[in-house]
This record gives C-alpha cells, structure tokens and sequence, in this order.
C-alpha cells in the first residue's frame, strides 16, 4: 500500500501580512496573475484569499497596487509604442482612450420614427404590388 503524503501546513493570514509575503504577492499581481492564480501561488483557495482581502487592508493593498503596476506598464509601453511608430491606429488608439471627447468618434444614434417605419411600410406594399 502506498504511503499518503502529509499534507503541509496551510498558510496563514499573519504568515501573509508580513512585510516580504505582501511584496510577494504585489509581485504576482504585476506579472499579471489573477486573484484566482495569486489563491494558487500562496498555497490556499480563492475563496480564502477574499476573506483575507476582506479582513486585511495590507492584502487588499497589495492586491490593487500590484494590478495597478501592471497597468501603469502596459499604458506605458503602449504610450512609448504610440510614440515611435508610424501606425496611425496606435497613435490614434491612445487617444481615442485617453482624449475621448475630442478623437472618439462615436455616431449619434437616432431615435425609431414613425415616419421611417410608414415610409418602409408604403415601399414594400407598392414592391409587393408590382410582384403580384
């Protein structure tokens, strides 16, 4: 019969609030890891790691600073990229994003009319007219 393997210890809410644990998992969040995969890399389930984000501001805090790391450098590597190119759609992407009311080019959207609709209705009696 084979051995079972004991089970380690699971980690904790006090082992995680430490100073070096909570850049760890600043860390994970930069590299882009969800919370369900940052719930992985620490060793517990997801549903334990928002209970702790619930009970601990230091973890709710590194969970959002990381992400907003790993924003920060994707806008900023979109930015440089935007600068550098000659690809007017990555020029014109950043500011469609960020100039929205000046270079986002949204259609206004015109309201159903009764008008449209008789008119349509007229023109496809007199074509069925035609046909019989």
């Amino acid at each position: 019969m084979a051995r079972r393997k004991k089970n380690p210890t699971p980690p904790t809410l006090t082992e995680w609030v430490k100073p070096g644990k909570l850049a760890l998992i600043k860390a994970y969040r930069v590299d882009g890891a969800s919370l369900n995969d940052v719930a992985n890399l620490i060793g517990v389930g997801r549903s334990t790691l928002y209970k702790w984000k619930a009970q601990e501001p230091k973890i709710e805090q590194a969970l959002s600073m990381g992400k907003m790391e790993a924003v920060a450098l994707v806008e900023n590597r979109f930015f440089e990229n935007a600068l550098v190119s000659n690809k007017p759609t990555d020029q014109l992407a950043w500011l469609r994003y960020n100039k929205r009311d000046k270079y986002y080019d949204e259609q206004p959207r015109t309201p159903k009319s009764d008008n449209v609709d008789s008119q349509l209705n007229a023109l496809l009696d007199k074509i069925a007219t035609e046909l019989y």
